[in-house]
C-alpha cells in the first residue's frame, strides 16, 4: 500500500513503487557511496547512536558542542522514540555523544555537500516513471507528491536527517498498521515497535 526507506533503503522504496529501474538504481548508489566516501576524509567525522535522551536533550546537547568550536555536531537519524543518531565533525559529535557507530563519516549533513554535488549530475541522468505506490522520504517524512519530486529530493537527502520515526508515525496516520521488513536484519521493525504501539 506505501513503502519507505531509511538512507540508502529510499532508493529501493522507489525501485518497489516502480519510479526507478532496478539496475540504474544500483549503479547509481554505488557511485553515491563512492562520493560519501571521499567527501570526509576519514577520521575527519564520526556518527554516534543515542539511546535513551529526549530529542530536545540531545539537539541541546549537539548545538553546545558545536558552539565550544570544535566543528559541527548535528542529530543525522531520528530513528525512534529515545535512539537518535549524531554526526558531524569527530571531536564535536564526540562531545555530544555516547556510543560510536561503525562507521567513518558523518552522514547525513551539511558536510557531505561536495558528496551532494557530485551526485546531482549523475541523479540528473536518472529515468524516473510513475510511482505505483506511495512513497515516504528521509528528508521531511512526508509522502512523495509526484515523480518529478525525486530528483530534488534524493540531492538534499544525502545531507539531510534521516526522519524515520516520523515516517513511520505518517504511515500510520494514513491507515498502516502491518510493516514488513524487507533486508538483512529486524532493525526497522524494531524501531516501527518503539515508535508505535499495537501494530506488526
Amino acid at each position: 500500500d506505501m513503502t519507505a526507506g531509511l538512507n540508502l533503503g529510499e532508493y529501493s522504496a522507489y525501485v518497489a513503487s516502480e519510479a526507478m529501474d532496478f539496475e540504474e538504481a544500483v549503479a547509481l548508489v554505488q557511485k553515491r557511496g563512492k562520493f560519501m566516501a571521499e567527501a570526509v576524509p576519514s577520521g575527519e567525522g564520526a556518527m554516534y547512536a543515542i539511546i535513551g535522551l529526549d530529542t530536545a536533550l540531545v539537539e541541546e546537547a549537539c548545538a553546545e558542542a558545536t558552539a565550544e568550536g570544535d566543528g559541527l555536531a548535528v542529530p543525522a537519524n531520528y530513528n525512534a522514540p529515545g535512539q537518535i543518531v549524531i554526526a558531524g565533525h569527530a571531536q564535536a559529535a564526540k562531545r555530544a555523544a555516547a556510543l560510536p557507530l561503525k562507521v567513518s563519516g558523518p552522514f547525513h549533513t551539511e558536510l557531505l555537500q561536495p558528496a551532494a554535488e557530485k551526485l546531482g549530475p549523475e541523479l540528473d541522468k536518472m529515468h524516473i516513471s510513475p510511482m505505483k505506490m506511495p512513497v515516504y522520504t528521509n528528508v521531511d517524512a512526508s509522502k512523495v507528491a509526484s515523480e518529478q519530486d525525486i530528483i530534488p529530493i534524493l540531492k538534499k537527502q544525502i545531507v539531510s536527517p534521516v526522519r524515520w520515526e516520523q515516517i513511520i508515525r505518517n504511515m500510520a496516520a494514513e491507515g498502516a498498521d502491518t510493516f514488513i521488513e524487507l533486508g538483512p536484519g529486524k532493525t526497522l521493525n524494531g524501531f516501527v515497535k518503539r515508535t508505535l504501539k499495537g501494530v506488526v
